[in-house]
């Protein structure tokens, strides 16, 4: 792409000089070489048990069309830095930068899930944002320095080069700082209950695990197998599984029947067709929603939305609900299954008594 800037001159007289008849001023626009380029930035945040090391100015040379790629971060080395930034740039196009990014981004998932990097990608949401006062400043300051503005985005973001980018990020985090007195009359309410069974053990500590998952999608995952570990599969009713036993019968004589190569595949029927003499996982969680909830009509919809919203995720890699959306009503939902699978009746609220946020601003160059 080519950028236009436009001039004015006057065209050089063709009369004589004894003539005083002024000439015409004529606007001409010339065009001029200035390729305009795309960059990306990709922000990752680290695990507080995940750190990289290193100088915190790095260049990383990849295979095209990714390229070369800055890697930066505030502090002194990699080790002090909890978000990590790479950059591309040169790109002729905005989606040849974005393609590259998302090609990025999916390298460094790789290598995060077999090294165990413990990089969160993001999903290309806000992390901070400065007031308008303060951003018009900042990119005036930053204008003269031949640099300009770039949003704090966790995840990917295509921007138009105009200099060096520049990415001014805040931190804050809430501390729920609960009365020590409220635990103990917490664990009071449960310490005359039998021991946990082992499904009821696990589903606790997966909602406690969800409570350090960075990942809205990872977290909500987590809840949704919790409901999973609750949700006892009962057998259908005997006309139902009379149907399924004449199902498995046919498929028994066409096995016995079958070439050698075919007899695997009869027995993976097979075993899916014994899986239908129980209700299927989905119709256990909206019962145990409709058994833990018996007041509220509308819990079977909402196991139905969220059940089917992990099916997508898993099976897909992503659904027509948005997680986030759905994510506080599924850690209610999947305590009053606790609750009721323990025969607790309602456990005390957890209220958190203070909030305390702490918050710092750092600019990564």
């Amino acid at each position: 792409m080519l950028r236009r800037s436009s001039s004015f001159f006057r065209c050089p007289s063709r009369q004589p000089a004894t003539r005083q008849r002024a000439e015409a001023r004529i606007c001409v626009t010339p065009w001029h070489d200035v390729r305009v380029t795309w960059g990306f930035q990709l922000v990752v945040l680290l695990p507080a048990n995940r750190r990289l090391s290193g100088e915190t100015r790095q260049t990383w040379s990849l295979p095209e069309p990714v390229g070369d790629v800055a890697l930066s971060a505030a502090g002194e080395t990699l080790q002090d830095a909890g978000d990590l930034t790479f950059r591309g740039r040169g790109y002729a196009t905005e989606g040849a930068a974005r393609s590259a990014g998302e090609l990025f981004r999916d390298w460094l998932r790789v290598a995060s899930a077999l090294f165990v990097l413990g990089f969160d990608v993001g999903r290309d949401l806000p992390l901070s944002g400065l007031g308008d006062a303060a951003k018009a400043k900042l990119e005036a300051e930053l204008r003269r320095d031949g640099k300009f503005l770039v949003d704090d985005v966790h995840g990917l973001l295509v921007y138009e080069e105009q200099g060096e980018p520049v990415r001014c990020s805040m931190r804050g985090s809430l501390i729920v700082v609960q009365q020590s007195s409220i635990a103990h009359e917490n664990v009071l309410a449960i310490a005359s209950r039998s021991a946990l069974t082992d499904k009821q053990s696990l589903a606790c500590d997966l909602v406690s695990l969800a409570e350090h998952e960075g990942s809205d999608r990872g977290r909500f995952l987590i809840l949704v197998t919790a409901m999973e570990v609750l949700a006892e599969r009962q057998e259908r009713a005997e006309g139902l599984r009379a149907v399924v036993e004449r199902f498995v019968e046919e498929a028994q004589r066409s096995q016995a029947e079958a070439r050698p190569d075919e007899k695997d595949g009869y027995s993976s029927l097979l075993s899916g067709l014994r899986e239908l003499c129980s209700e299927s996982i989905s119709w256990s969680i909206r019962d145990l929603a409709g058994r833990s909830r018996p007041d509220d009509l509308d819990v079977r919809n909402l196991a139905s939305r969220i059940y089917k919203c992990r099916s997508q995720l898993v099976h897909a890699g992503r659904s027509s609900d948005d997680p986030r959306d759905l994510l506080t009503r599924t850690q209610e939902l999947v305590r009053d299954m606790i609750r009721y699978t323990l025969s607790l009746g309602t456990v005390p609220e957890q209220d958190g008594e203070a909030g305390r946020e702490t918050g710092g601003r750092t600019a990564d160059r």
